[in-house]
């Protein structure tokens, strides 16, 4: 009996790999790459190329922020394939850019994270690199077959969580945009820092204006683009500071709001009567969408968001609303062109000893006053909105 236990045992422990590496593969989709389809691209499929895999697997902001390494990545090593793992809503953003030649989507449930290793063990990559690196996809790049995995994880602590070489300056507070090229100076990169960078559909701009033109907006005076939707309520600056903020401009700049079709305000209706008295409500459900009309576009107001990065990726002058978030980390841009209004306020708890780099995790103020974002006033973002569009 007790052999016949034992033999059982190692049947099932031979076995039990061989099923689900068998079931994985049958599992994968044939389409799981998204490869690019513009007839002006000339893909580089010889097996001889290097190639390097890049990955975050982050939100709208942090890929968007991910551009500038990519921008100086392609100009280091231009005889390298890059090859992007990043999550599939994102992948849109890149489906037309050049400087990538194969995206990766990211498997957004947890569940099925032997997807993205399959996928990626299919290809032998000269570098790895892992970029705000989470406990999953730091085990979907140590699964790679690859020379050198690098792998940089957001703790501002410093550990090197699986890395095979520290990275240049880890754990030291700087803005997001260096701390992802710190990957490449590990590597031996030392340009200057590129701005981020999409590359959306050739004809994004003249889209975004026919539709703001259909809301009423004339190609030749863009509204200035007001987002007041916050991914949580600690970011959320008041709708009625909106709405004074959006009287006091209507009367200087045409003002269209445009509001996330996926995102719900209890009041939002209440809201959206008042605010349709001076500019158009434009609801963007898709990502597309979104990036034409901030083509099209004067200038862009609201708190730290993906949409504020994407903005400053499509070269659209910025007005950003700081109020939990760090604005050392989130705002590595020129203040000529993207100015940024910021209280100072002893509640950012998270690393106080470097004041730009302070910031709080809670999801709701537990403040009544909520005063990080309650202080700032429309004067102030109409002043700093004038000072951005002087500068252009």
């Amino acid at each position: 009996m007790q052999s016949a236990k034992s033999l059982t045992y190692l049947i099932t422990r031979i076995m039990t790999p061989l099923f689900f590496n068998n079931f994985n593969r049958l599992e994968q989709k044939p389409n799981v790459y998204a490869f690019r389809h513009d007839p002006n691209i000339t893909f580089r499929f010889d097996a001889n190329v290097e190639k390097i895999l890049l990955m975050k697997h982050r939100g709208l902001g942090d890929t968007v922020l991910l551009t500038s390494t990519i921008e100086a990545l392609s100009h280091w090593k231009p005889d390298h394939a890059i090859h992007l793992a990043i999550p599939s809503p994102y992948q849109s953003l890149f489906t037309h850019d050049k400087r990538i030649q194969k995206i990766i989507p990211l498997q957004p449930d947890r569940k099925k994270l032997h997807l993205d290793r399959t996928s990626l063990k299919q290809h032998s990559y000269r570098w790895a690199l892992n970029f705000h690196a989470s406990e999953r996809s730091r085990k979907v790049i140590r699964a790679t077959t690859s020379e050198v995995k690098l792998i940089h994880h957001h703790s501002r602590k410093g550990l090197p969580f699986g890395s095979d070489q520290r990275i240049h300056s880890l754990g030291k507070p700087m803005a997001a945009q260096e701390r992802d090229l710190n990957v490449l100076r590990t590597l031996g990169w030392e340009g200057v820092t590129p701005l981020t960078s999409i590359q959306l559909e050739t004809g994004a701009k003249e889209r975004g204006a026919k539709r703001l033109e259909s809301a009423g907006y004339p190609t030749e005076s863009p509204p200035i683009l007001i987002a007041p939707a916050a991914t949580r309520a600690a970011k959320q600056w008041p709708l009625e500071t909106y709405l004074s903020l959006i009287k006091r401009l209507s009367t200087e700049f045409p003002v269209a709001v445009i509001w996330d079709g996926n995102v719900f305000h209890p009041y939002q209706e209440y809201w959206f009567k008042k605010i349709s008295s001076y500019g158009a409500i434009i609801q963007t459900p898709t990502l597309n969408e979104l990036g034409d009309l901030l083509c099209a576009g004067r200038a862009w107001i609201g708190t730290d968001s993906g949409v504020k990065h994407l903005a400053a990726a499509l070269s659209l002058p910025t007005v950003t609303l700081f109020g939990p978030e760090s604005v050392g980390e989130w705002h590595g841009y020129p203040e000529h062109t993207h100015g940024a209004l910021r209280v100072a306020v002893s509640c950012r708890h998270q690393n106080p000893e470097a004041p730009k780099f302070a910031w709080c995790a809670e999801a709701i103020c537990p403040y009544a006053d909520h005063p990080c974002l309650r202080d700032i006033t429309p004067q102030e973002v109409l002043g700093k909105l004038h000072e951005v569009l002087d500068s252009k």
